[in-house]
C-alpha cells in the first residue's frame, strides 16, 4: 500500500494498493518431462525456454553430461531460438532398458547473472514383454511352510521359456513349473531352519533368467514376515 498526502481538506491521506507479479527470468516451458514407451522404441521431445531473459540465452551442454546421458539412452542437443520460440533442447529417448528411469538435465545458460543453470527433471518408463507379479513377493511365516507364496512370470514373447530361477540371497527356496506357453508359476518358501525363532522377518532376492529379449535377467525382492509358529510341547 502506498500513502499519498493531498491538499483536499476532507481527505488529506489517500491509500493506494499496489500489486505485482514476480516471474522467473527464464525457465523451461515444462516443469517435468515424462514419457512412456515400449522397449526398443524411440521418441523425440522438444522443450523450449520462456521468460524475459530467454532471448539472451546461450545454452550449452557439458560434454561429460552429454556422454553420461547418451550411455543411458538419452541423446540431447541444443535448439536455437526460432521465431517466437526461445532456445531449448531436443531430447531423443532410445528405450534400451526396461523400467523406470528418472533424473535431471542440467544446462548452462551462458547468462552473466542468475540463473547460471537450468534444470529439467525427467521420468521415463520403458515397458517390456516380461511381467512378474506380485513384486515384491511376501512370504507369511505364520502360514504352513508348504504353502509359501506364488509368483507368476509371464511374457508375450513367442517361445518364452525360463532357463534358470534361483535364490540369490536370503533364507528361501524356490520351485517352478511351466503352466502353459508364456506362463511360468513359481512357489517360494521360507527356509525355517535358517531363520532364528525370535526373528520376525527376513529379506532376500530371487534371480530369473529367461530368453525374454527385453529382460533376460530379472531380480525380484523377497520378504518373509511374521513370527514363526513354535511347536507344541
Amino acid at each position: 500500500r502506498v500513502r499519498l498526502r493531498t491538499s483536499a481538506p476532507a481527505q488529506e491521506d489517500l491509500w493506494v494498493a499496489a500489486t505485482g507479479q514476480v516471474v522467473p527470468a527464464v525457465v523451461f516451458d515444462r516443469e517435468l518431462l515424462e514419457v512412456s514407451l515400449p522397449f526398443g522404441a524411440r521418441k523425440v521431445e522438444e522443450v523450449r525456454t520462456e521468460g524475459p531473459r530467454s532471448g539472451a540465452l546461450r545454452l550449452r551442454l557439458r560434454e561429460g553430461d552429454r556422454r553420461r546421458w547418451s550411455a543411458e539412452g538419452l541423446l540431447v542437443d541444443v535448439l536455437p531460438a526460432e521465431g517466437e520460440q526461445g532456445a531449448g533442447l531436443r531430447i531423443q529417448l532410445e528405450a534400451r532398458h526396461v523400467g523406470k528411469h528418472a533424473g535431471t538435465l542440467l544446462v548452462e545458460t551462458g547468462l552473466d547473472g542468475d540463473p547460471s543453470e537450468l534444470a529439467l527433471p525427467y521420468a521415463f518408463h520403458v515397458s517390456g514383454t516380461l511381467n512378474v507379479a506380485p513384486e515384491p513377493l511376501y512370504v507369511n511365516l505364520r502360514a504352513p511352510q508348504a504353502d509359501g507364496a506364488l509368483l507368476d512370470v509371464r511374457s508375450t514373447q513367442p517361445g518364452f521359456r525360463i532357463t534358470q530361477m534361483r535364490v540369490l540371497e536370503g533364507p528361501f527356496v524356490v520351485s517352478w513349473e511351466q503352466v502353459d506357453g508364456g506362463h511360468v508359476r513359481a512357489r517360494v518358501r521360507a527356509a525355517l531352519d535358517h531363520i532364528d525363532a525370535d526373528v520376525r522377518g527376513a529379506t532376500g532376492r530371487l534371480l530369473i533368467l529367461s530368453n525374454d529379449r527385453t529382460q533376460p535377467r530379472r531380480e525380484v525382492a523377497l520378504f518373509a514376515l511374521g513370527k514363526i509358529p513354535q511347536p507344541a510341547r
